[in-house]
């Protein structure tokens, strides 16, 4: 989450410039920046700097318990996201196996596909991926919905193909799964689904593995308090995390 306090440059002037021990440097200083000065001064004058600072240390603020530190609602979320990104994964990675398609022979000598092992992998998938839905939806960053927009768009894209192995998208965008359906699909339709670069499974899994990575940027964020250095600048390593993730 962007400070409203990382404030450089030209706005930290006032303060390296007012700590100067030397006058003729001051006035320099002050006829050489006089419209920032002004600025700042007129911001302090104000109380808008005060009031930037009650917002932010509000924005900080954490629900400390005599017993440890619990987690505040943002955070907590951002751990769901990534619980459910790495299960989502998990699921695809075992949809994405082909030996999950090859047919087995069994002590008769009758070659057939474990049809019950391939349900049990979808079922996982469709709770996976609406578990994921459904935390995803409630996250605040845009760098996290546009990756859960991604997934629904790629995954509508894909309706044809679902609908043919028993899996249907609702108006919610969560999936629901027919196992009669499943059980008479033709393997190679799973296979097309499921497996190989450029699969839906493919592009599902790098956008929940994106999804994971910017969630746990996050989650240091809220974890790691910011401070000032020695020199009065405003600094912390997890605001690096928070630009990079603005771009994203």
């Amino acid at each position: 989450m962007p400070s409203v306090f990382s404030i450089s440059g030209a706005n930290s002037m006032f303060f390296a410039n007012s700590s100067s021990k030397n006058s003729n440097d001051s006035v320099s200083s002050i006829f050489g920046e006089t419209s920032t000065l002004l600025g700042d001064y007129s911001m302090i004058k104000s109380g808008s700097y005060k009031k930037l600072l009650t917002a932010y240390y509000a924005s900080q603020k954490t629900d400390n318990k005599s017993n440890g530190t619990s987690t505040s609602g943002s955070t907590a979320n951002l751990v769901d996201i990534k619980t459910n990104a790495v299960k989502l994964k998990q699921s695809l990675s075992k949809l994405s196996e082909t030996s999950l398609y090859e047919k087995k022979t069994d002590k008769d000598g009758k070659s057939d596909y474990d049809r019950d092992a391939i349900t049990s992998a979808v079922k996982n998938f469709v709770d996976a991926y609406n578990n994921y839905i459904d935390a995803s939806g409630n996250a605040d960053s845009t760098s996290l919905l546009r990756r859960s927009v991604s997934i629904v768009n790629n995954t509508n894209a894909n309706s044809v193909l679902l609908s043919k192995s028993g899996i249907s998208i609702g108006k919610d965008n969560k999936l629901s799964l027919d196992e009669d359906t499943l059980k008479k699909t033709d393997v190679n339709v799973l296979k097309t689904l499921f497996t190989g670069v450029g699969s839906l499974s493919d592009t599902i899994s790098s956008k929940a593995n994106e999804s994971y990575g910017i969630a746990n940027s996050a989650v240091f964020n809220n974890n790691h308090a910011a401070s000032y250095t020695y020199s009065g600048a405003y600094t912390t390593f997890a605001n690096t995390n928070s630009w990079f993730e603005g771009l994203m």
